[in-house]
């Protein structure tokens, strides 16, 4: 993994038949980075198929959601990149 600043890091799995939902979060940005297996994200309202290689960008306030409707657990990298403002 890359030791960046302000960025946090985290490989999730999923096993077949589960699935994990997100806090919304007013002030980060997310990334979901699809590792391995297949499934489906939805954040809002709109629900996208997931294979090996997607990468899913969530904004603040979006909730969001990952379901592993296949048979084999699913590895996605979550990225997420806190939002500061410098005081000019």
């Amino acid at each position: 993994m890359l030791e960046i600043p302000q960025f946090e890091q985290q490989v999730l799995s999923i096993d077949p038949g589960a699935s994990l939902q997100f806090e919304v979060e007013p002030k980060r940005y997310s990334y979901f980075i699809v590792l391995e297996g297949c499934g489906t994200a939805t954040v809002e309202s709109v629900t996208v198929d997931l294979d090996a290689g997607n990468v899913i960008p969530v904004v603040p306030y979006s909730p969001s959601i990952i379901e592993n409707r296949g048979s084999k657990t699913i590895k996605v990298l979550r990225i997420v990149l806190e939002v500061s403002r410098k005081k000019t």
